[in-house]
Formats: structure tokens, sequence, C-alpha cells
């Protein structure tokens, strides 16, 4: 492929062409009808120096055209098909980079392709390092959200058409309507251009885990026969007896007494997920040893239970397991007290099953119920990349995910469960659910056809979810005061 025109720009008085090799990622700016021989204005994310001097390009002016090739090299990606058509988009004129300050030249030789690898003056391994340490930028390139992964033909193919039975009236009966939205990470502003101090202090915000804008369609089904749900969050037993919760405690007040200036470092370690070891590490035992010994001295109760600990402590290094419960068990006929407490452990999620059984009455009807069953069978898969049945992709994407909605007639049927964003787990068809035997029309639709889905929610339901605030872009619906809610 050789470079081709994609538009022409006229600047300050000068025509020049714009103009694109999607095969090699290249892209020059170069006068119209200019001779062989002729240095291109703008070439592979560049300005030629020389040429925009002459020019009188203020560096304000420089960095406008540069967004407009950025736009229109894109568009030329896009609507020339992409990589699916073999178009290569170059990294500076990528989603991630718009914006991004251009960078100068005075020879070709160092505006060449980022396929040559002969960038920033031909300084090849600076080159590489910038684009590997563009962290941000790569990620964003190859986000699920830029439309790189799965058929094109989902949104033509589920717009409209999915109801069952199909004289059904929603505008009247009781029904669910299940809404399939392409997936987006809900963290990915945040982790990606976030601020290290609200991070750490607030904690992270998320936002939708789907884009309102990328809506693949909805399926109207009936109330099912069978209909059940859950909430359920993790509780444990906990213990701590007191040896351990009087130096828990001495820890809290003290805790510059057990690490000191010398193993700070290590202490940070740790809490960034390394370890203490060494000096540090034996510095901290010896002071907690020494409150122990010092303090558990005042009572018999101490002293047993420190004595019991060392016992036990000793036996282990001589290869013998026996732990301070079973030495005050077999000589004292006591155990330490436990101080057992039933604490909560972290939310759980949710799931949800559901099941039809679909009988077609006529050849439309049919139709409706092999649409419904790719609905949901296409939009549980996992994502290649766009392009043909069989092609190689290096990243797998998130499958669609679903938002389920429990109506009376048009409005929110508050008498039952409402539900977060949902990932489809499970898509189960029994096409013999005519009397459990092959039963079909002509053209082999089965008689009935069972689908049975499992839902899960990808988030946990928290007590703020109940009211009618909602933070914005989170992918929540209010919930009434007369509702049942989540």
């Amino acid at each position: 492929m050789a470079y081709q025109t994609i538009n022409t720009q006229t600047i300050n008085g000068t025509a020049y062409n714009l103009q694109y090799d999607g095969a090699k990622a290249e892209v020059q700016l170069i006068p119209q009808n200019a001779p062989a021989g002729t240095q291109p204005l703008f070439l592979n994310g560049k300005f030629n120096t020389t040429a925009a001097t002459q020019l009188g390009l203020t560096a304000q002016e420089q960095q406008n055209l540069y967004g407009s090739i950025q736009s229109s090299v894109k568009n030329a990606h896009s609507t020339g098909g992409g990589n699916a058509n073999g178009l290569n988009i170059p990294a500076w004129a990528a989603k991630g980079n718009t914006g991004t300050p251009p960078g100068t030249f005075t020879s070709p030789a160092q505006a060449a392709s980022p396929n040559s690898g002969n960038q920033q003056g031909g300084n090849a391994f600076g080159n590489i390092f910038d684009a590997i340490t563009d962290i941000p930028g790569a990620l964003k390139d190859v986000s699920i959200t830029n439309g790189n992964y799965g058929p094109t033909n989902q949104y033509s193919l589920f717009k409209s058409g999915m109801k069952y039975p199909i004289d059904m009236k929603t505008q009247y009966q009781d029904h669910v309507a299940i809404t399939q939205y392409q997936y987006q990470p809900p963290l990915a502003d945040q982790l990606l251009s976030g601020n290290f101090q609200g991070i750490l202090t607030g904690g992270l915000q998320k936002t939708s885990n789907f884009s309102k804008e990328k809506i693949i369609g909805t399926c109207y089904l009936p109330m099912p026969n069978s209909f059940n749900d859950g909430m359920s969050v993790g509780w444990g037993p906990d213990q701590m007896n007191n040896l351990t919760a009087a130096i828990m405690t001495d820890a809290i007040k003290n805790p510059g007494g057990y690490v000191g200036g010398a193993g700070l470092g290590a202490l940070l370690s740790t809490v960034l997920g390394g370890g203490v070891g060494g000096g540090a590490q034996a510095g901290a035992q010896a002071v907690a040893l020494t409150n122990i010994l010092k303090s558990g001295a005042g009572s018999a109760e101490g002293k047993s239970m420190v004595g019991a600990t060392l016992a036990s402590k000793l036996l282990q290094l001589a290869q013998f397991g026996v732990d301070v419960d079973s030495i005050l068990a077999r000589t004292a006929g006591v155990v330490p007290n436990s101080n057992l407490e039933l604490m909560f452990g972290g939310p759980q999620l949710r799931s949800l099953s559901l099941s039809y059984k679909m009988t077609a009455r006529d050849e439309q009807e049919a139709k409706t119920i092999r649409k419904i069953l790719r609905f949901f069978k296409q939009g549980s898969a996992p994502k290649k990349k766009t392009g043909s049945a069989g092609q190689q992709s290096y990243f797998l994407g998130t499958p669609n995910v679903f938002k389920l909605q429990f109506k009376t007639g048009g409005s929110q049927n508050k008498a039952v469960s409402m539900y977060k964003t949902m990932a489809c787990t499970t898509v189960q068809t029994n096409y013999t659910a005519a009397g459990g035997m092959w039963a079909a029309y002509d053209g082999g639709q089965p008689v009935a056809v069972e689908m049975s889905l499992t839902f899960a929610e990808l988030e946990p339901i928290f007590d703020t979810d109940y009211q009618t605030s909602v933070f914005d872009n989170t992918g929540l619906d209010p919930v009434a005061d007369d509702a049942v809610g989540y």
C-alpha cells in the first residue's frame, strides 16, 4: 500500500496534501504537486522545523494543526476498515495520544516511521523506552471501550424484535426487560489518571460498568414461574487470646518501640506487600518478648500463659509441634480464652437463575426464539479482536453485561428486587423440552425449547444503594421509599 491523500489543507496560502500509508502506519503533509525530493512539512508525528519556520507557523499553530492531522488519520483508519482491513494507525495518532505535543525533525531520517525503530533523532533505545513507559496510553489503545472487540453485527442483529411471546403486551403485563450493554472497566479512569493522594485518602470511585452509549439490545420475557433471590454477607469466627491482644494493644500505641529507626524501611516494605526480615524482625521480636516477660510476671495466669508459650516455642525449635492450648490443657486442665466472636468478613455477590420454556406458534415466533437464544449465547461469550471468525487475537475482551429490570407495565416493579449490572455466567438450552424427546416443525425448529440462564451481579449491595439519590455515572437506579429495593 502506498500513500493515499485523505484531505487537502491550505496553510498560509499554500495547499498541502495530507497522505496516509495504512500498511506502514506512515503519514506526511506535503505541498501539492511537489517535485520529487521535496521535504514534507509534517512526517510521522513531527514537524519539519525548517519548513515550519519558513511558513511562519507558531508553536500554537503547529499544535492546532497537529490535532487536526490526528483526527483526520483516525477517521481514515476507521472508515477504511481499520486493522481488520490491514490498516495500521500510528501510535502518535491513536486515541490515547490525542492532543500530545508534536515533535520536530530537521531531516527525514529523524522522522522515520515508528515501525522502523528510528524515531527521536535515530535514538532507537529512547523510542523503545518511551513506548514501554507510556503505560496509560498503551492500555487505552487496547481497551475494550475502543470498539476493537466483538462482531460488528451485534448492534444490527439485536436492535429489535426480541419479545416472547411475540404478542405480549409489555405496556400492561408484568415482565422482565433484560438489556445488554458493552462492558467498560469501572475503575479505569481512577487507575490510569487518578490522583495518588485522592485515592490514598478517599479510596477508589467506581463509574458505571457498562456503556450507556453502546447498548446491544433489549429482550422482553414474561415473569418466570420460579423466581426468588437471597442476600448474604460474609460473617465468620475470629479469635484472639489475651497474650496476642496485649501485644496488639501495645504495638498500636507504641509502633516505634517495636520497629525503631533502622527498621522503618522494613516496615514500609511490609505495608506495601513485602516482608520484614533480618535485624528489624529480630528487634521487633525482642521488644515483644521483653514486654511479655515483664508484664506476665505479675500474676499466676500471666506466668502460666507466658511459660506455656515459651515452652511451645522451644518445642517447635526442637521439631516437636505442641501448641500452647495442649500444654495448658494437659498440665492445668485449662485453655486460653480465645475471645471468640463472629466478625464481619466482607460482602458477597448475588446470583439469579431464570428458566423459560418457549414454544413457537408460528414461523415469526420461531425466528424470535432463535434470536433470543443467540442474544444470550453471543452476549455472554468472551470477545476476540474484531475481524473474521478464526482470526488470532492477542487479548480477549470481557463479555457483554446485562441489566435486568422487573417491570409492571412500563414502570419498575416495586414489589420485587432490583439488580445491579450482571454477568450472564451460564446459558443452558434444552432442545427436547417437548416431552423429553426430539420433536420439530418443518425446517427443524424444535416444538419447544427450554432456556436456563444464570446471572451474577458485578458488585455487592451496600446500604447506601437503598436511596433515591444516586451518584452520577454509576449505573445505579434510584430506590423509592415504598419499594423493596435491592
